[in-house]
């Protein structure tokens, strides 16, 4: 699955929710300094959708507010066995 981000660091608590335009919103409380915001989303996005850090990655905007963030989820994973 691939998810357009609004990510807003320096959060007081962390939480997410979807705007009008189905992107997500996500507050972090890491600041973005030295990537340690986009680790700190991916370590929360991956407790939240339940799957392994190594399953979400940022595609698109490592340096930008706005992200493109790929999930993968485990029945796309068995999806991409079987097609092997």
């Amino acid at each position: 699955m691939i998810f357009h981000v609004h990510v807003k660091p320096n959060a007081k608590a962390d939480s997410i929710s979807i705007k009008q335009n189905n992107e997500l919103e996500v507050r972090v409380c890491a600041a973005p300094v030295d990537g340690k915001a986009n680790k700190y989303l991916i370590n929360y996005l991956s407790k939240i959708f339940k799957v392994s850090k190594s399953s979400a990655v940022i595609l698109k905007g490592l340096n930008n507010p706005y992200k493109t963030i790929e999930i993968i989820t485990a029945d796309e994973h068995l999806k991409n066995i079987r097609n092997k």
